[in-house]
């Protein structure tokens, strides 16, 4: 804001307009695997060097940050510590009437919502668990629909499928979750890393932006360091669908994924 970052230690990845102005970051970083999941291999080992030199392999600060502009000058004159318990490498946000919904990086989880205060000390309802253990794709994405579900992107546990798909279960995948019961459903598979997803507004269709498989070289679509973008247009109703990953990706040639598809929030199942 102004030019300057929240807190230049960490790294803001979200952020969420609230109805009254007010605006949340995630600062945020990846967790790192869960005890007994970790690479050990050479790779692994090298992957971890290689980040530790981009300066990626920093502790998260599991915290949101208040902005508030209170004289609407464009200026957030208010920075404060928003949310700062109940926060595990927290990335997507929604407010859904007077609550608050982040998703973890294990987790999704509720908080009361109240637009005149400074904070949230109540501690959190958790919704439903969300897969971790790697973390190879940590962030958890998030939107809320016009059926009054939720639905949450969660990647791959691994590029192309390496660790085998075992590890994959109910991954590459977004969610369609309850937040009254927490119950949930595969709303659409094979989308290695669906990393941000949001509904048209005015509308029940759900894009999302999906990152692809790394480490093909850069001679691909602009993005950078081998790295695929392809935009999802949520268009059929009644059908699930599967996309490319993983059959794309383990064990086959890669031939991209160029004809994405969903079923829209308001459609059944």
């Amino acid at each position: 804001v102004n030019g300057n970052p929240v807190n230049a230690n960490v790294d803001p990845r979200t952020l969420l307009v609230l109805p009254n102005g007010d605006v949340l970051v995630t600062e945020t970083a990846s967790p790192g695997p869960d005890r007994g999941s970790e690479d050990r291999s050479i790779r692994g080992a090298l992957m971890y060097t290689l980040q530790g030199e981009a300066g990626a392999n920093v502790r998260s600060a599991d915290r949101i940050m208040l902005l508030r502009d209170a004289d609407h000058d464009g200026v957030a004159e208010l920075r404060l510590p928003y949310i700062v318990q109940g926060l595990r490498s927290p990335y997507g946000m929604a407010l859904v009437g007077n609550t608050l919904y982040v998703a973890n990086a294990d987790a999704l989880v509720a908080y009361p919502y109240d637009p005149r205060a400074t904070g949230i000390a109540t501690p959190p309802r958790q919704v439903t668990w969300l897969p971790a253990q790697r973390n190879h794709h940590w962030t958890k994405s998030l939107a809320a629909g016009p059926d009054g579900m939720l639905y949450v992107g969660v990647g791959s546990n691994s590029n192309v499928g390496e660790h085998g798909l075992r590890e994959e279960r109910e991954r590459a995948a977004i969610w369609r979750v309850d937040p009254r019961t927490g119950r949930h459903s595969l709303y659409a598979t094979g989308l290695r890393n669906p990393a941000a997803i949001a509904v048209l507004p005015g509308t029940d269709t759900l894009y999302a932006a999906v990152n692809e498989r790394d480490m093909l070289g850069s001679d691909l679509v602009p993005g950078g360091g081998g790295l695929e973008q392809d935009i999802l247009n949520a268009s059929n109703k009644t059908g699930g669908s599967r996309s490319g990953y993983d059959i794309g990706h383990n064990g086959h040639p890669s031939k991209g994924v160029s004809a994405l598809s969903s079923r829209q929030p308001g459609g059944a199942g």
